[in-house]
């Protein structure tokens, strides 16, 4: 069996997509696929899948959830394992995608790190072909969309190792192309941005840059009342030829935070919303 959370919330079982229903049962599968061979405890999957009102009873209506998706996913229904106080999902993490992109993405992240671009580039783009979608379908609610969050972070850092690669590569147009959609999308990230203004120096428009550095100070000053931070600001510097660094040289590649590791153990039943990073200063 195999399960895919990086997108729509899937299963297939013996070569074919399991007959998921949509909604709680889908969240279920999500909920112990974070974890697998990990046992949830059964109250935090019921506020998991209940974050509003509960139903009169909040443990039958999850044990029948379960069965239900135990049906689904015949043959393979005992993946989802009776355990005390709670269930679990028995597969391995290869047949998971959200563990197969972090394996993928920590191999991208030590390339980088020992200068292996290609390496790097390759690993990178491998694990953010896994993606299909906005993370748990983007129908996530409560605690488990926490989790989607901070999937999402772990996509935007997939992003920048590649981008980070590729630039050191020499292939600045293709940065410029994978993250004009993303920055688009996402106009508060500064990290993203710096690649993407880099790219475009490095492809010889550097007032087109300048150009969109102005666009990006007035989007974060109206919706969030902030000017650029420190990094976006020295890039706007050197764009104007100011210090001794041009952002057309090659330069080491700034390395992302280090990567969290999976949890050993269930996690706690309402974990703290991911904290994204601060898009500048007031």
């Amino acid at each position: 069996m195999q399960v895919s959370i990086l997108g729509p919330v899937e299963a297939c079982v013996g070569g074919g997509p399991a007959p998921l229903r949509r909604g709680r049962q889908q969240l279920l599968l999500a909920a112990l696929a974070l974890h697998p061979r990990v046992v949830v405890p059964l109250h935090q999957l019921v506020g998991t899948l209940w974050p509003g009102e509960l139903p009169v009873d909040p443990e039958n209506a999850l044990h029948q959830l379960v069965s239900q998706l135990r049906r689904a996913l015949r043959p393979a229904d005992g993946a989802i394992a009776t355990a005390a106080g709670g269930y679990r999902l028995d597969v391995e993490d290869d047949a998971v995608d959200a563990r197969c992109f972090e394996r993928e993405l920590g191999e991208a992240r030590a390339a980088l790190a020992e200068e292996r671009w290609s390496a790097a580039a390759a690993a990178a783009s491998r694990a953010l072909g896994l993606w299909r979608g906005p993370a748990i379908g983007g129908v996530a609610e409560g605690a488990l969309a926490s989790h989607a969050i901070a999937l999402e972070g772990r996509r935007a850092l997939a992003e920048l190792v590649l981008a980070d690669a590729r630039l050191a590569i020499g292939q600045p147009e293709t940065v410029v192309t994978q993250l004009g959609p993303i920055v688009a999308e996402q106009p508060h990230d500064e990290e993203l941005w710096s690649r993407f203004l880099t790219a475009l120096a490095r492809t010889g428009r550097p007032a087109e840059a300048l150009h969109r550095y102005e666009d990006l100070c007035a989007r974060l000053a109206e919706d969030l009342g902030v000017t650029p931070g420190p990094v976006l600001r020295d890039l706007h510097g050197r764009l104007r030829g100011e210090g001794d660094q041009s952002p057309l040289e090659q330069v080491a590649p700034t390395q992302a935070p280090p990567a969290q590791p999976p949890p050993a153990q269930a996690p706690p039943a309402q974990p703290p919303p991911a904290q994204p990073p601060p898009a500048g200063r007031p």
